[in-house]
């Protein structure tokens, strides 16, 4: 009992610094249940895995390398209220150098039972050299992944950075519908030079008693000859835009799927 009062007291407090300062308010705001885990690792030629379980979404955030290889994981939860965007949040990066890789993988599922939404999204890298995934995810019963929730509170992007002899993939699809509605995915392979994937939004948005849609806005930048490929799938319906640079070698694109 003592061990578990400890720890939460160590939840609460941090919680309280890491936030503090954020809002400000005439009036005291309501009291909420939250909390904050945070996990950090810094090593060399050593491999991690981290499973997340939330009321939306279950995650694994993968990483290994026969170099140094860091990490950090963020999560944030607390209830999710309707147009409150304070559902849980997941925050985190990886980093290795040398021979290495790093996967995430999310099933993100609406818990709205007239909301329909569900996603399975993968992100992953591997180098000779370098590589590194950063994420700011937020899921709901409304919509999880990548997702600017509020502009004055949080920014909610994501990103893939490589260099050296590298492969980067990113693949996101509907699992509510069978065959699936939608789908996306971007994969990019060099043997010289970087490649960078950023993405402003890499959404799942449920639908009220309708097909969901996922929701992508992403530009990939480079410097050597990549072989890139790029998948979209709209079975149902879809409004999709790219444009492509090889002159200032840039590749990006939005679209809304569902």
């Amino acid at each position: 009992m003592k061990k578990l009062l400890a720890l939460s007291i160590t939840l609460a407090l941090f919680a309280s610094l890491f936030f503090s300062g954020v809002v400000l308010a005439a009036d005291p705001l309501p009291e909420k249940e939250e909390g904050v885990v945070a996990i950090t690792m810094d090593g060399e030629d050593c491999q991690f895995e981290v499973w997340t379980q939330i009321a939306d979404a279950q995650d694994v955030f993968r990483g290994k390398s026969d170099s140094t290889l860091s990490m950090s994981q963020i999560i944030r939860y607390q209830p999710s209220g309707q147009w409150t965007s304070d559902a849980p949040d997941i925050d985190r990066y990886g980093s290795f150098n040398g021979d290495g890789s790093l996967q995430t993988e999310s099933s993100y599922a609406s818990t709205k039972s007239w909301w329909n939404g569900a996603s399975y999204t993968e992100y992953y890298v591997e180098s000779d050299t370098h590589g590194f995934i950063g994420q700011n995810l937020h899921f709901d019963g409304y919509f999880g992944g990548v997702r600017d929730v509020d502009p004055w509170k949080k920014q909610r992007n994501a990103e893939i950075y490589a260099e050296g002899n590298y492969h980067m993939s990113l693949t996101s699809i509907d699992q509510f519908n069978s065959p699936s509605d939608y789908g996306f995915s971007f994969e990019a392979t060099d043997n010289t030079g970087w490649g960078n994937l950023f993405l402003d939004t890499m959404e799942t948005a449920s639908g009220h008693n309708s097909p969901d849609k996922l929701i992508t806005d992403f530009v990939y930048t480079y410097d050597g000859n990549p072989g890139v490929s790029v998948d979209w799938l709209a079975n149902t319906g879809g409004d999709i835009n790219m444009s492509i640079d090889l002159i200032n070698k840039y590749i990006s694109g939005d679209g809304i799927l569902w």
